[in-house]
This record gives structure tokens, C-alpha cells and sequence, in this order.
């Protein structure tokens, strides 16, 4: 029931009613001071934290005790610190780690209102506002260069305006969403993307010419790197300033699916 919680000492549960509670401390054992990392027990004094964790049968709440320990360096501007608990608290946070991981995948396939109302049922109220921060917090996944797009166009107000949505035929990953359904739109992002794939190209190609010609080479490196960041200013000019105008009503369309 409990073996999130067993990097602590857990002393004793209680049934409070509308909560279990669970009263825990921290292991007695050496940890180290986050400035200088000499490891030190000696200690300063106690905290209390209350904290909230995965529900059991709908409640669940952990008081935990945590050290202030004393930095045995003498010279270290830290002269005293209170223990963090890795892997199950984060500093200025009450709710453990694996409470807010079930926030924020909810978040990540629901968003704001619906993870509310969802999590509600869950016995993990949330109000959409937090959802988003959770959905903030997460990693940006790392997206591979589609070898194979699809195009496809749908409606923001039907028979009114349009939008064109750009996917990964191999993957149904959504690459880009553009403002219109024109084909100027589309061609205009076809270009800006080929132009930014074009540095790193051209910078591959120096590299393994110069490897076989000779020093002088090397020269084409800063013309490659000045001809990037033109090449990256107007493709930025082409597709950002009508998507950016629109971006509102956009992700209010995808976010409804």
C-alpha cells in the first residue's frame, strides 16, 4: 500500500476522516551539503512538511518530518540545509512525485477543464489551471525529421475558414498547423522548412570536405553559419506573422480534436 514511500520511516497511519494519514520521517543517514557535498548527520533541527500523495480508498495524506542538518565545513557558505527527499518530494512542492507524474499524463492527454473534471473522479482534485502548469513542467519530447508529410485541411468555422494541418504519414505525429487552407500558405512553409534544413546540409558537407581538401576549407564554415541565420530570418518571416495572429483560434480548434 505504501511502497512509494519507502525511502522514509513510515511511524504511524490514522484514519482523520476525510484523509488517511501518514506519519513518516526521513532515514537517519549521512547526505550530502548541496554546495560544498560533504556528507554530514549531524543535527540542526526538524521540519515538518505536509504533503499529499496517490490516494488509498480516495484519501491519502503524509505528514513528514524532514532534518535540518549543519554543514561540518567550516568555511561553507551553507552553514545549515534541509534535507531533500529524491525521487519522492521536490523542493516547494506538496504533492509527491508520483502524484504529480498522474497529473500531468492526464493533463497531457486531456488539458485544462477535462483533467479537472476527470481527476475529481480520480480522488486527485486538480483545477484546470494547475493541470496546465503540470502540462507545462513536462520534457519536450525529441521529434525525428519526417521523411513522409501529409496534408490535410479542416475546419476552424465550417464552410467559413480553414485551417491546414501537416502530419507524419509514418507516424500520425502532428508536424505544423498552418492559419489557412490555401496553397499559398502551404507552399510558403514548404520553402521556409527545405531553407532551414539547408544549413545544416551545407554545414555537413563542409565538414566532410574539409576533412579531404585541406585547411582552407574551413572557411566556408562562417559563410555556412551567416547564410543559417539569414536563411532562418526569412523563413520565420514567411510563416510566423498570419500564424501568429491566429494562434489563439488554432489551438482552441486541435485542442478539441
Amino acid at each position: 500500500m505504501f511502497s512509494g514511500l519507502s525511502v522514509l520511516v513510515v511511524e504511524d497511519v490514522a484514519d482523520g476522516g476525510d484523509a488517511v494519514v501518514v506519519t513518516a520521517r526521513t532515514r537517519d543517514a549521512a547526505v550530502p551539503c548541496p554546495l560544498c557535498r560533504t556528507l554530514t548527520a549531524k543535527v540542526h533541527g526538524y521540519h515538518y512538511r505536509t504533503v499529499t500523495d496517490v490516494p488509498v480508498d480516495g484519501r491519502h495524506v503524509v505528514h513528514l518530518r524532514v532534518r535540518r542538518l549543519v554543514c561540518p565545513v567550516l568555511g561553507c557558505r551553507r552553514q545549515t540545509f534541509r534535507e531533500q527527499v529524491p525521487g519522492l518530494l521536490e523542493r516547494h512542492q506538496r504533492r509527491t512525485v508520483r502524484l504529480a507524474w498522474q497529473r500531468s499524463q492526464v493533463a497531457r492527454e486531456l488539458c485544462g477543464r477535462a483533467t479537472a473534471r476527470l481527476a475529481g473522479l480520480l480522488a486527485v482534485p486538480v483545477s484546470r489551471s494547475t493541470a496546465l502548469r503540470h502540462l507545462r513542467r513536462l520534457p519536450l519530447p525529441q521529434q525525428a525529421v519526417p521523411r513522409v508529410i501529409g496534408v490535410d485541411d479542416f475546419a476552424l468555422r465550417r464552410r467559413h475558414r480553414y485551417a491546414t494541418i501537416i502530419t507524419d504519414t509514418e507516424t500520425g505525429r502532428r508536424v505544423a498547423v498552418l492559419p489557412e487552407g490555401e496553397r499559398a500558405t502551404l507552399e510558403s512553409w514548404l520553402i521556409s522548412a527545405a531553407l532551414l534544413c539547408a544549413p545544416v546540409i551545407a554545414f555537413t558537407i563542409a565538414l566532410h570536405v574539409s576533412e579531404k581538401s585541406g585547411p582552407w576549407t574551413w572557411m566556408l564554415l562562417p559563410l555556412g553559419t551567416a547564410y543559417g541565420a539569414l536563411i532562418t530570418w526569412a523563413g520565420l518571416r514567411l510563416a510566423a506573422p498570419r500564424t501568429a495572429s491566429r494562434l489563439p483560434e488554432i489551438l482552441t480548434a486541435v485542442s478539441k480534436g
